[in-house]
């Protein structure tokens, strides 16, 4: 199940229960060639503190981690 949540009258959020380690991997698998072409090698590592499933929209954390990811390899 998820919540949408208009925040003034701008901002759309899906909310709804994701797996952390799922959006993680997945950009890290994307941003993989852009960071090995640079020299640049990416791993992951969560803290076993910090809660695998969390509720969130899942697509802006993702979008959020991307563009961080992408600004560090350039």
């Amino acid at each position: 199940a998820s919540d949408v949540y208009k925040r003034q009258g701008k901002l759309n959020l899906d909310v709804h229960d994701f797996e952390l380690s799922t959006i993680i991997e997945g950009t890290i698998e994307l941003l993989h060639t852009a960071a090995s072409e640079k020299g640049i090698y990416l791993r992951t590592e969560i803290d076993r503190d910090v809660p695998n499933v969390l509720r969130g929209d899942s697509i802006r954390i993702r979008q959020v981690l991307i563009n961080l990811l992408s600004n560090a390899i350039k």
